[in-house]
């Protein structure tokens, strides 16, 4: 189900995650597709929806993403198995600002769950080589752990067993 273009990228401006709902319209035709949110940008979004639309395909996206009510014009650009990506037109300059201030709030979002995220990898870390001090046996490969981004908690608690005298 994809719509035969190439794999090379051809995007501009950076995708945010966005949690909401979606609807995408034909005007004039009375079709609707309900779907969630996958990810918005200052020129498009992707919806996670089912839909038999053909690429190129006039719509209006209907949203409700983070909390914020919004309804742009948009054609559909790609569609894939999962739903289908949609280029904003003919925006207004209050869209535009909307857009943007929604797409702001998402960035600060996204930093601060990125800064979280590294602080419990560094403390998880710090915990281990503190576990590993703590017995006397600094040499262990334990010790060594570094923290980086994404480290599942199972794994240090599975690393911090194996190591234990």
């Amino acid at each position: 189900m994809s719509d035969g273009t190439s794999g090379t990228e051809r995007r501009t401006a950076r995708r945010y995650g966005c949690a909401g709902d979606a609807e995408i319209v034909v005007p004039g035709r009375g079709l609707r597709y309900s779907g969630r949110i996958g990810n918005l940008s200052a020129g498009g979004c992707f919806i996670e929806v089912k839909c038999s639309l053909e690429r190129g395909t006039a719509v209006e996206v209907w949203m409700n993403a983070e909390g914020q009510p919004l309804r742009v014009a948009a054609n559909l650009l790609a569609r894939r198995e999962g739903g289908v990506g949609c280029r904003f037109h003919s925006v207004t300059p209050r869209k535009v600002e909307q857009i943007r201030i929604l797409i702001a709030e998402l960035e600060a979002e996204a930093a601060q769950r990125k800064a979280g995220e590294e602080k419990d990898a560094g403390a998880e870390a710090a915990e281990v080589i503190e576990t590993a001090e703590e017995t006397g046996r600094d040499n262990r490969p334990v010790a060594m752990v570094e923290p980086r981004h994404g480290w599942p908690q199972r794994f240090l608690r599975r690393l911090m067993r194996r190591w234990r005298p």
